[in-house]
């Protein structure tokens, strides 16, 4: 006789009723049919198709899929989803999610608890990991990170194999991992964007889900050097999201910084090119930083074209800033380092002043750039003084392990004390200098990287 392991208390019921019946159907076999061949009444059947099951109900399970010719297996498999019966509500969640994303966080409240006080205990079952993840997006909102990321985590911990979790969970998984690529914790980001896509490869997600897991992929292997196998991610997001203009166009854009890495110049100008072509075809305020980021990356491809990004600069960029964001901060740091490169220091000095006015709204990390900037613009012009004062309030705002750093301003310093000293302590900080600016000169990803487009889930 025949024996089997499985335990019914492992299986979805519901699952496994659908799995009888769709198979049933496929078979153009009528349940009345099926009650003869098999002894069972046409009654019980009907009520395992509706997932009334339980561990006494495995011997009529085993006769069903031998009368249906299949393998018991075939009745308990778990890959293929459940779609439950709440489609209904499916519009009136994305309807609450988008009153977060618009700040009208008591509009979303409402909507969450006019959706669960219009539900059975069953469809409430369903909708747990939805409720979770809007809990989460109000969280966030209200800059509560810890209840935002322990909602993800409950919900990438649910067990079950239904539509509405598997959107949910893989949705978390991602934005688990976007929260630690923000903070440049990259190897555990890779492990939860890794279980996204075998969560999805094992089941049946949506493209746009997967396109969102492939692309901050692609994001995270970048920023730990393997290229190639971002580009090839990255590649296969735009392949499963064609239609979202907007997104290939970030696709685009990165890929075009991947090829830049790899010294692929006529590649990486053809990717910024398109990337660029559908940012000024659709100019308004929120494509303002796009564009300047096309520019700017072209900039740095081609210096020959600098005249085009001055004059984009000055105009568009400057006038649309209208906020003290950190993006803009970062992208104008970036515009001042490339003008005090070309010995441009005349271009610089109101960007200067203004990151400076605003440094008690900026965090230590752009303040470091600020000032550090400041004394390299201070330098260039032959102001000591003010080169000096500018450097020990960079020390005020670089963390005491960033040796690189530290070193790079104790440098600075020794070089305005030392004047013209030909030491051997002098000789050997150049020495060390040297190799500090060639360690910097070989991280163009570090120059590059906070111009990707942000990670999606």
């Amino acid at each position: 006789m025949e024996k089997y392991s499985f335990n019914l208390r492992e299986y979805d019921p519901i699952k496994i009723g659908l799995n009888i019946r769709a198979i049933r159907q496929n078979k153009r076999i009528s349940i009345s049919k099926l009650s003869v061949d098999t002894y069972i009444s046409s009654g019980k059947i009907s009520y395992l198709e509706n997932g009334k099951i339980s561990k006494e109900h495995f011997d009529e399970i085993r006769t069903i899929a031998k009368a249906l010719e299949v393998d018991i297996t075939d009745i308990l498999s778990e890959d293929t989803l459940l779609t439950p019966p709440i489609e209904k509500f499916t519009s009136l969640i994305d309807l609450t999610l988008q009153f977060v994303k618009s700040g009208l966080i008591d509009k979303a409240e409402k909507m969450k608890m006019k959706i669960r006080n219009s539900v059975t205990s069953k469809e409430l079952e369903w909708l747990k990991p939805a409720f979770l993840f809007i809990d989460s997006q109000i969280s966030k909102s209200r800059g509560d990170k810890q209840k935002e990321t322990d909602n993800y985590k409950e919900i990438s911990a649910l067990s079950g194999n239904h539509s509405i979790l598997s959107h949910y969970k893989v949705r978390s998984l991602n934005a688990l991992s976007c929260e630690l690529y923000r903070s440049k914790e990259i190897s555990e980001a890779l492990k939860y964007s890794r279980d996204a896509l075998r969560y999805i490869d094992e089941n049946r997600i949506s493209d746009e889900v997967k396109s969102n897991t492939l692309y901050n992929l692609s994001l995270l292997y970048s920023f730990i050097g393997y290229t190639d196998v971002a580009m090839t991610h990255a590649k296969d997001a735009a392949l499963l999201s064609d239609a979202d203009t907007v997104f290939q166009t970030e696709i685009k854009f990165a890929l075009g910084i991947y090829s830049f890495i790899k010294e692929d110049i006529q590649q990486a100008k053809d990717y910024i090119t398109e990337a660029l072509t559908y940012y000024q075809k659709t100019s308004d305020s929120t494509t303002i930083p796009n564009m300047y980021k096309c520019f700017y990356t072209l900039y740095l491809i081609d210096p020959e074209n600098h005249k085009l990004i001055e004059e984009f600069f000055d105009g568009d960029f400057l006038s649309a800033m209208n906020t003290q964001s950190i993006f803009h901060i970062e992208l104008l740091h970036n515009w001042i380092e490339l003008m005090l490169k070309e010995n441009r220091s005349e271009d610089v000095l109101e960007h200067v002043k203004y990151c400076i006015e605003i440094a008690d709204e900026m965090p230590d990390s752009i303040n470091k750039n600020t000032f550090w900037l400041a004394s390299l613009y201070y330098k260039a012009i032959g102001n000591i003084t003010e080169q000096t004062k500018m450097l020990h309030r960079t020390s005020q705002y670089v963390d005491q392990s960033d040796h690189l750093q530290l070193g790079k301003i104790m440098y600075a310093l020794a070089e305005i004390e030392e004047g013209s000293s030909n030491s051997l302590f002098k000789q050997a900080a150049q020495t060390l200098h040297a190799a500090l600016n060639n360690l910097d000169h070989n991280q163009i990803f570090g120059h590059l990287q906070n111009l990707l487009p942000e990670p999606r889930y």
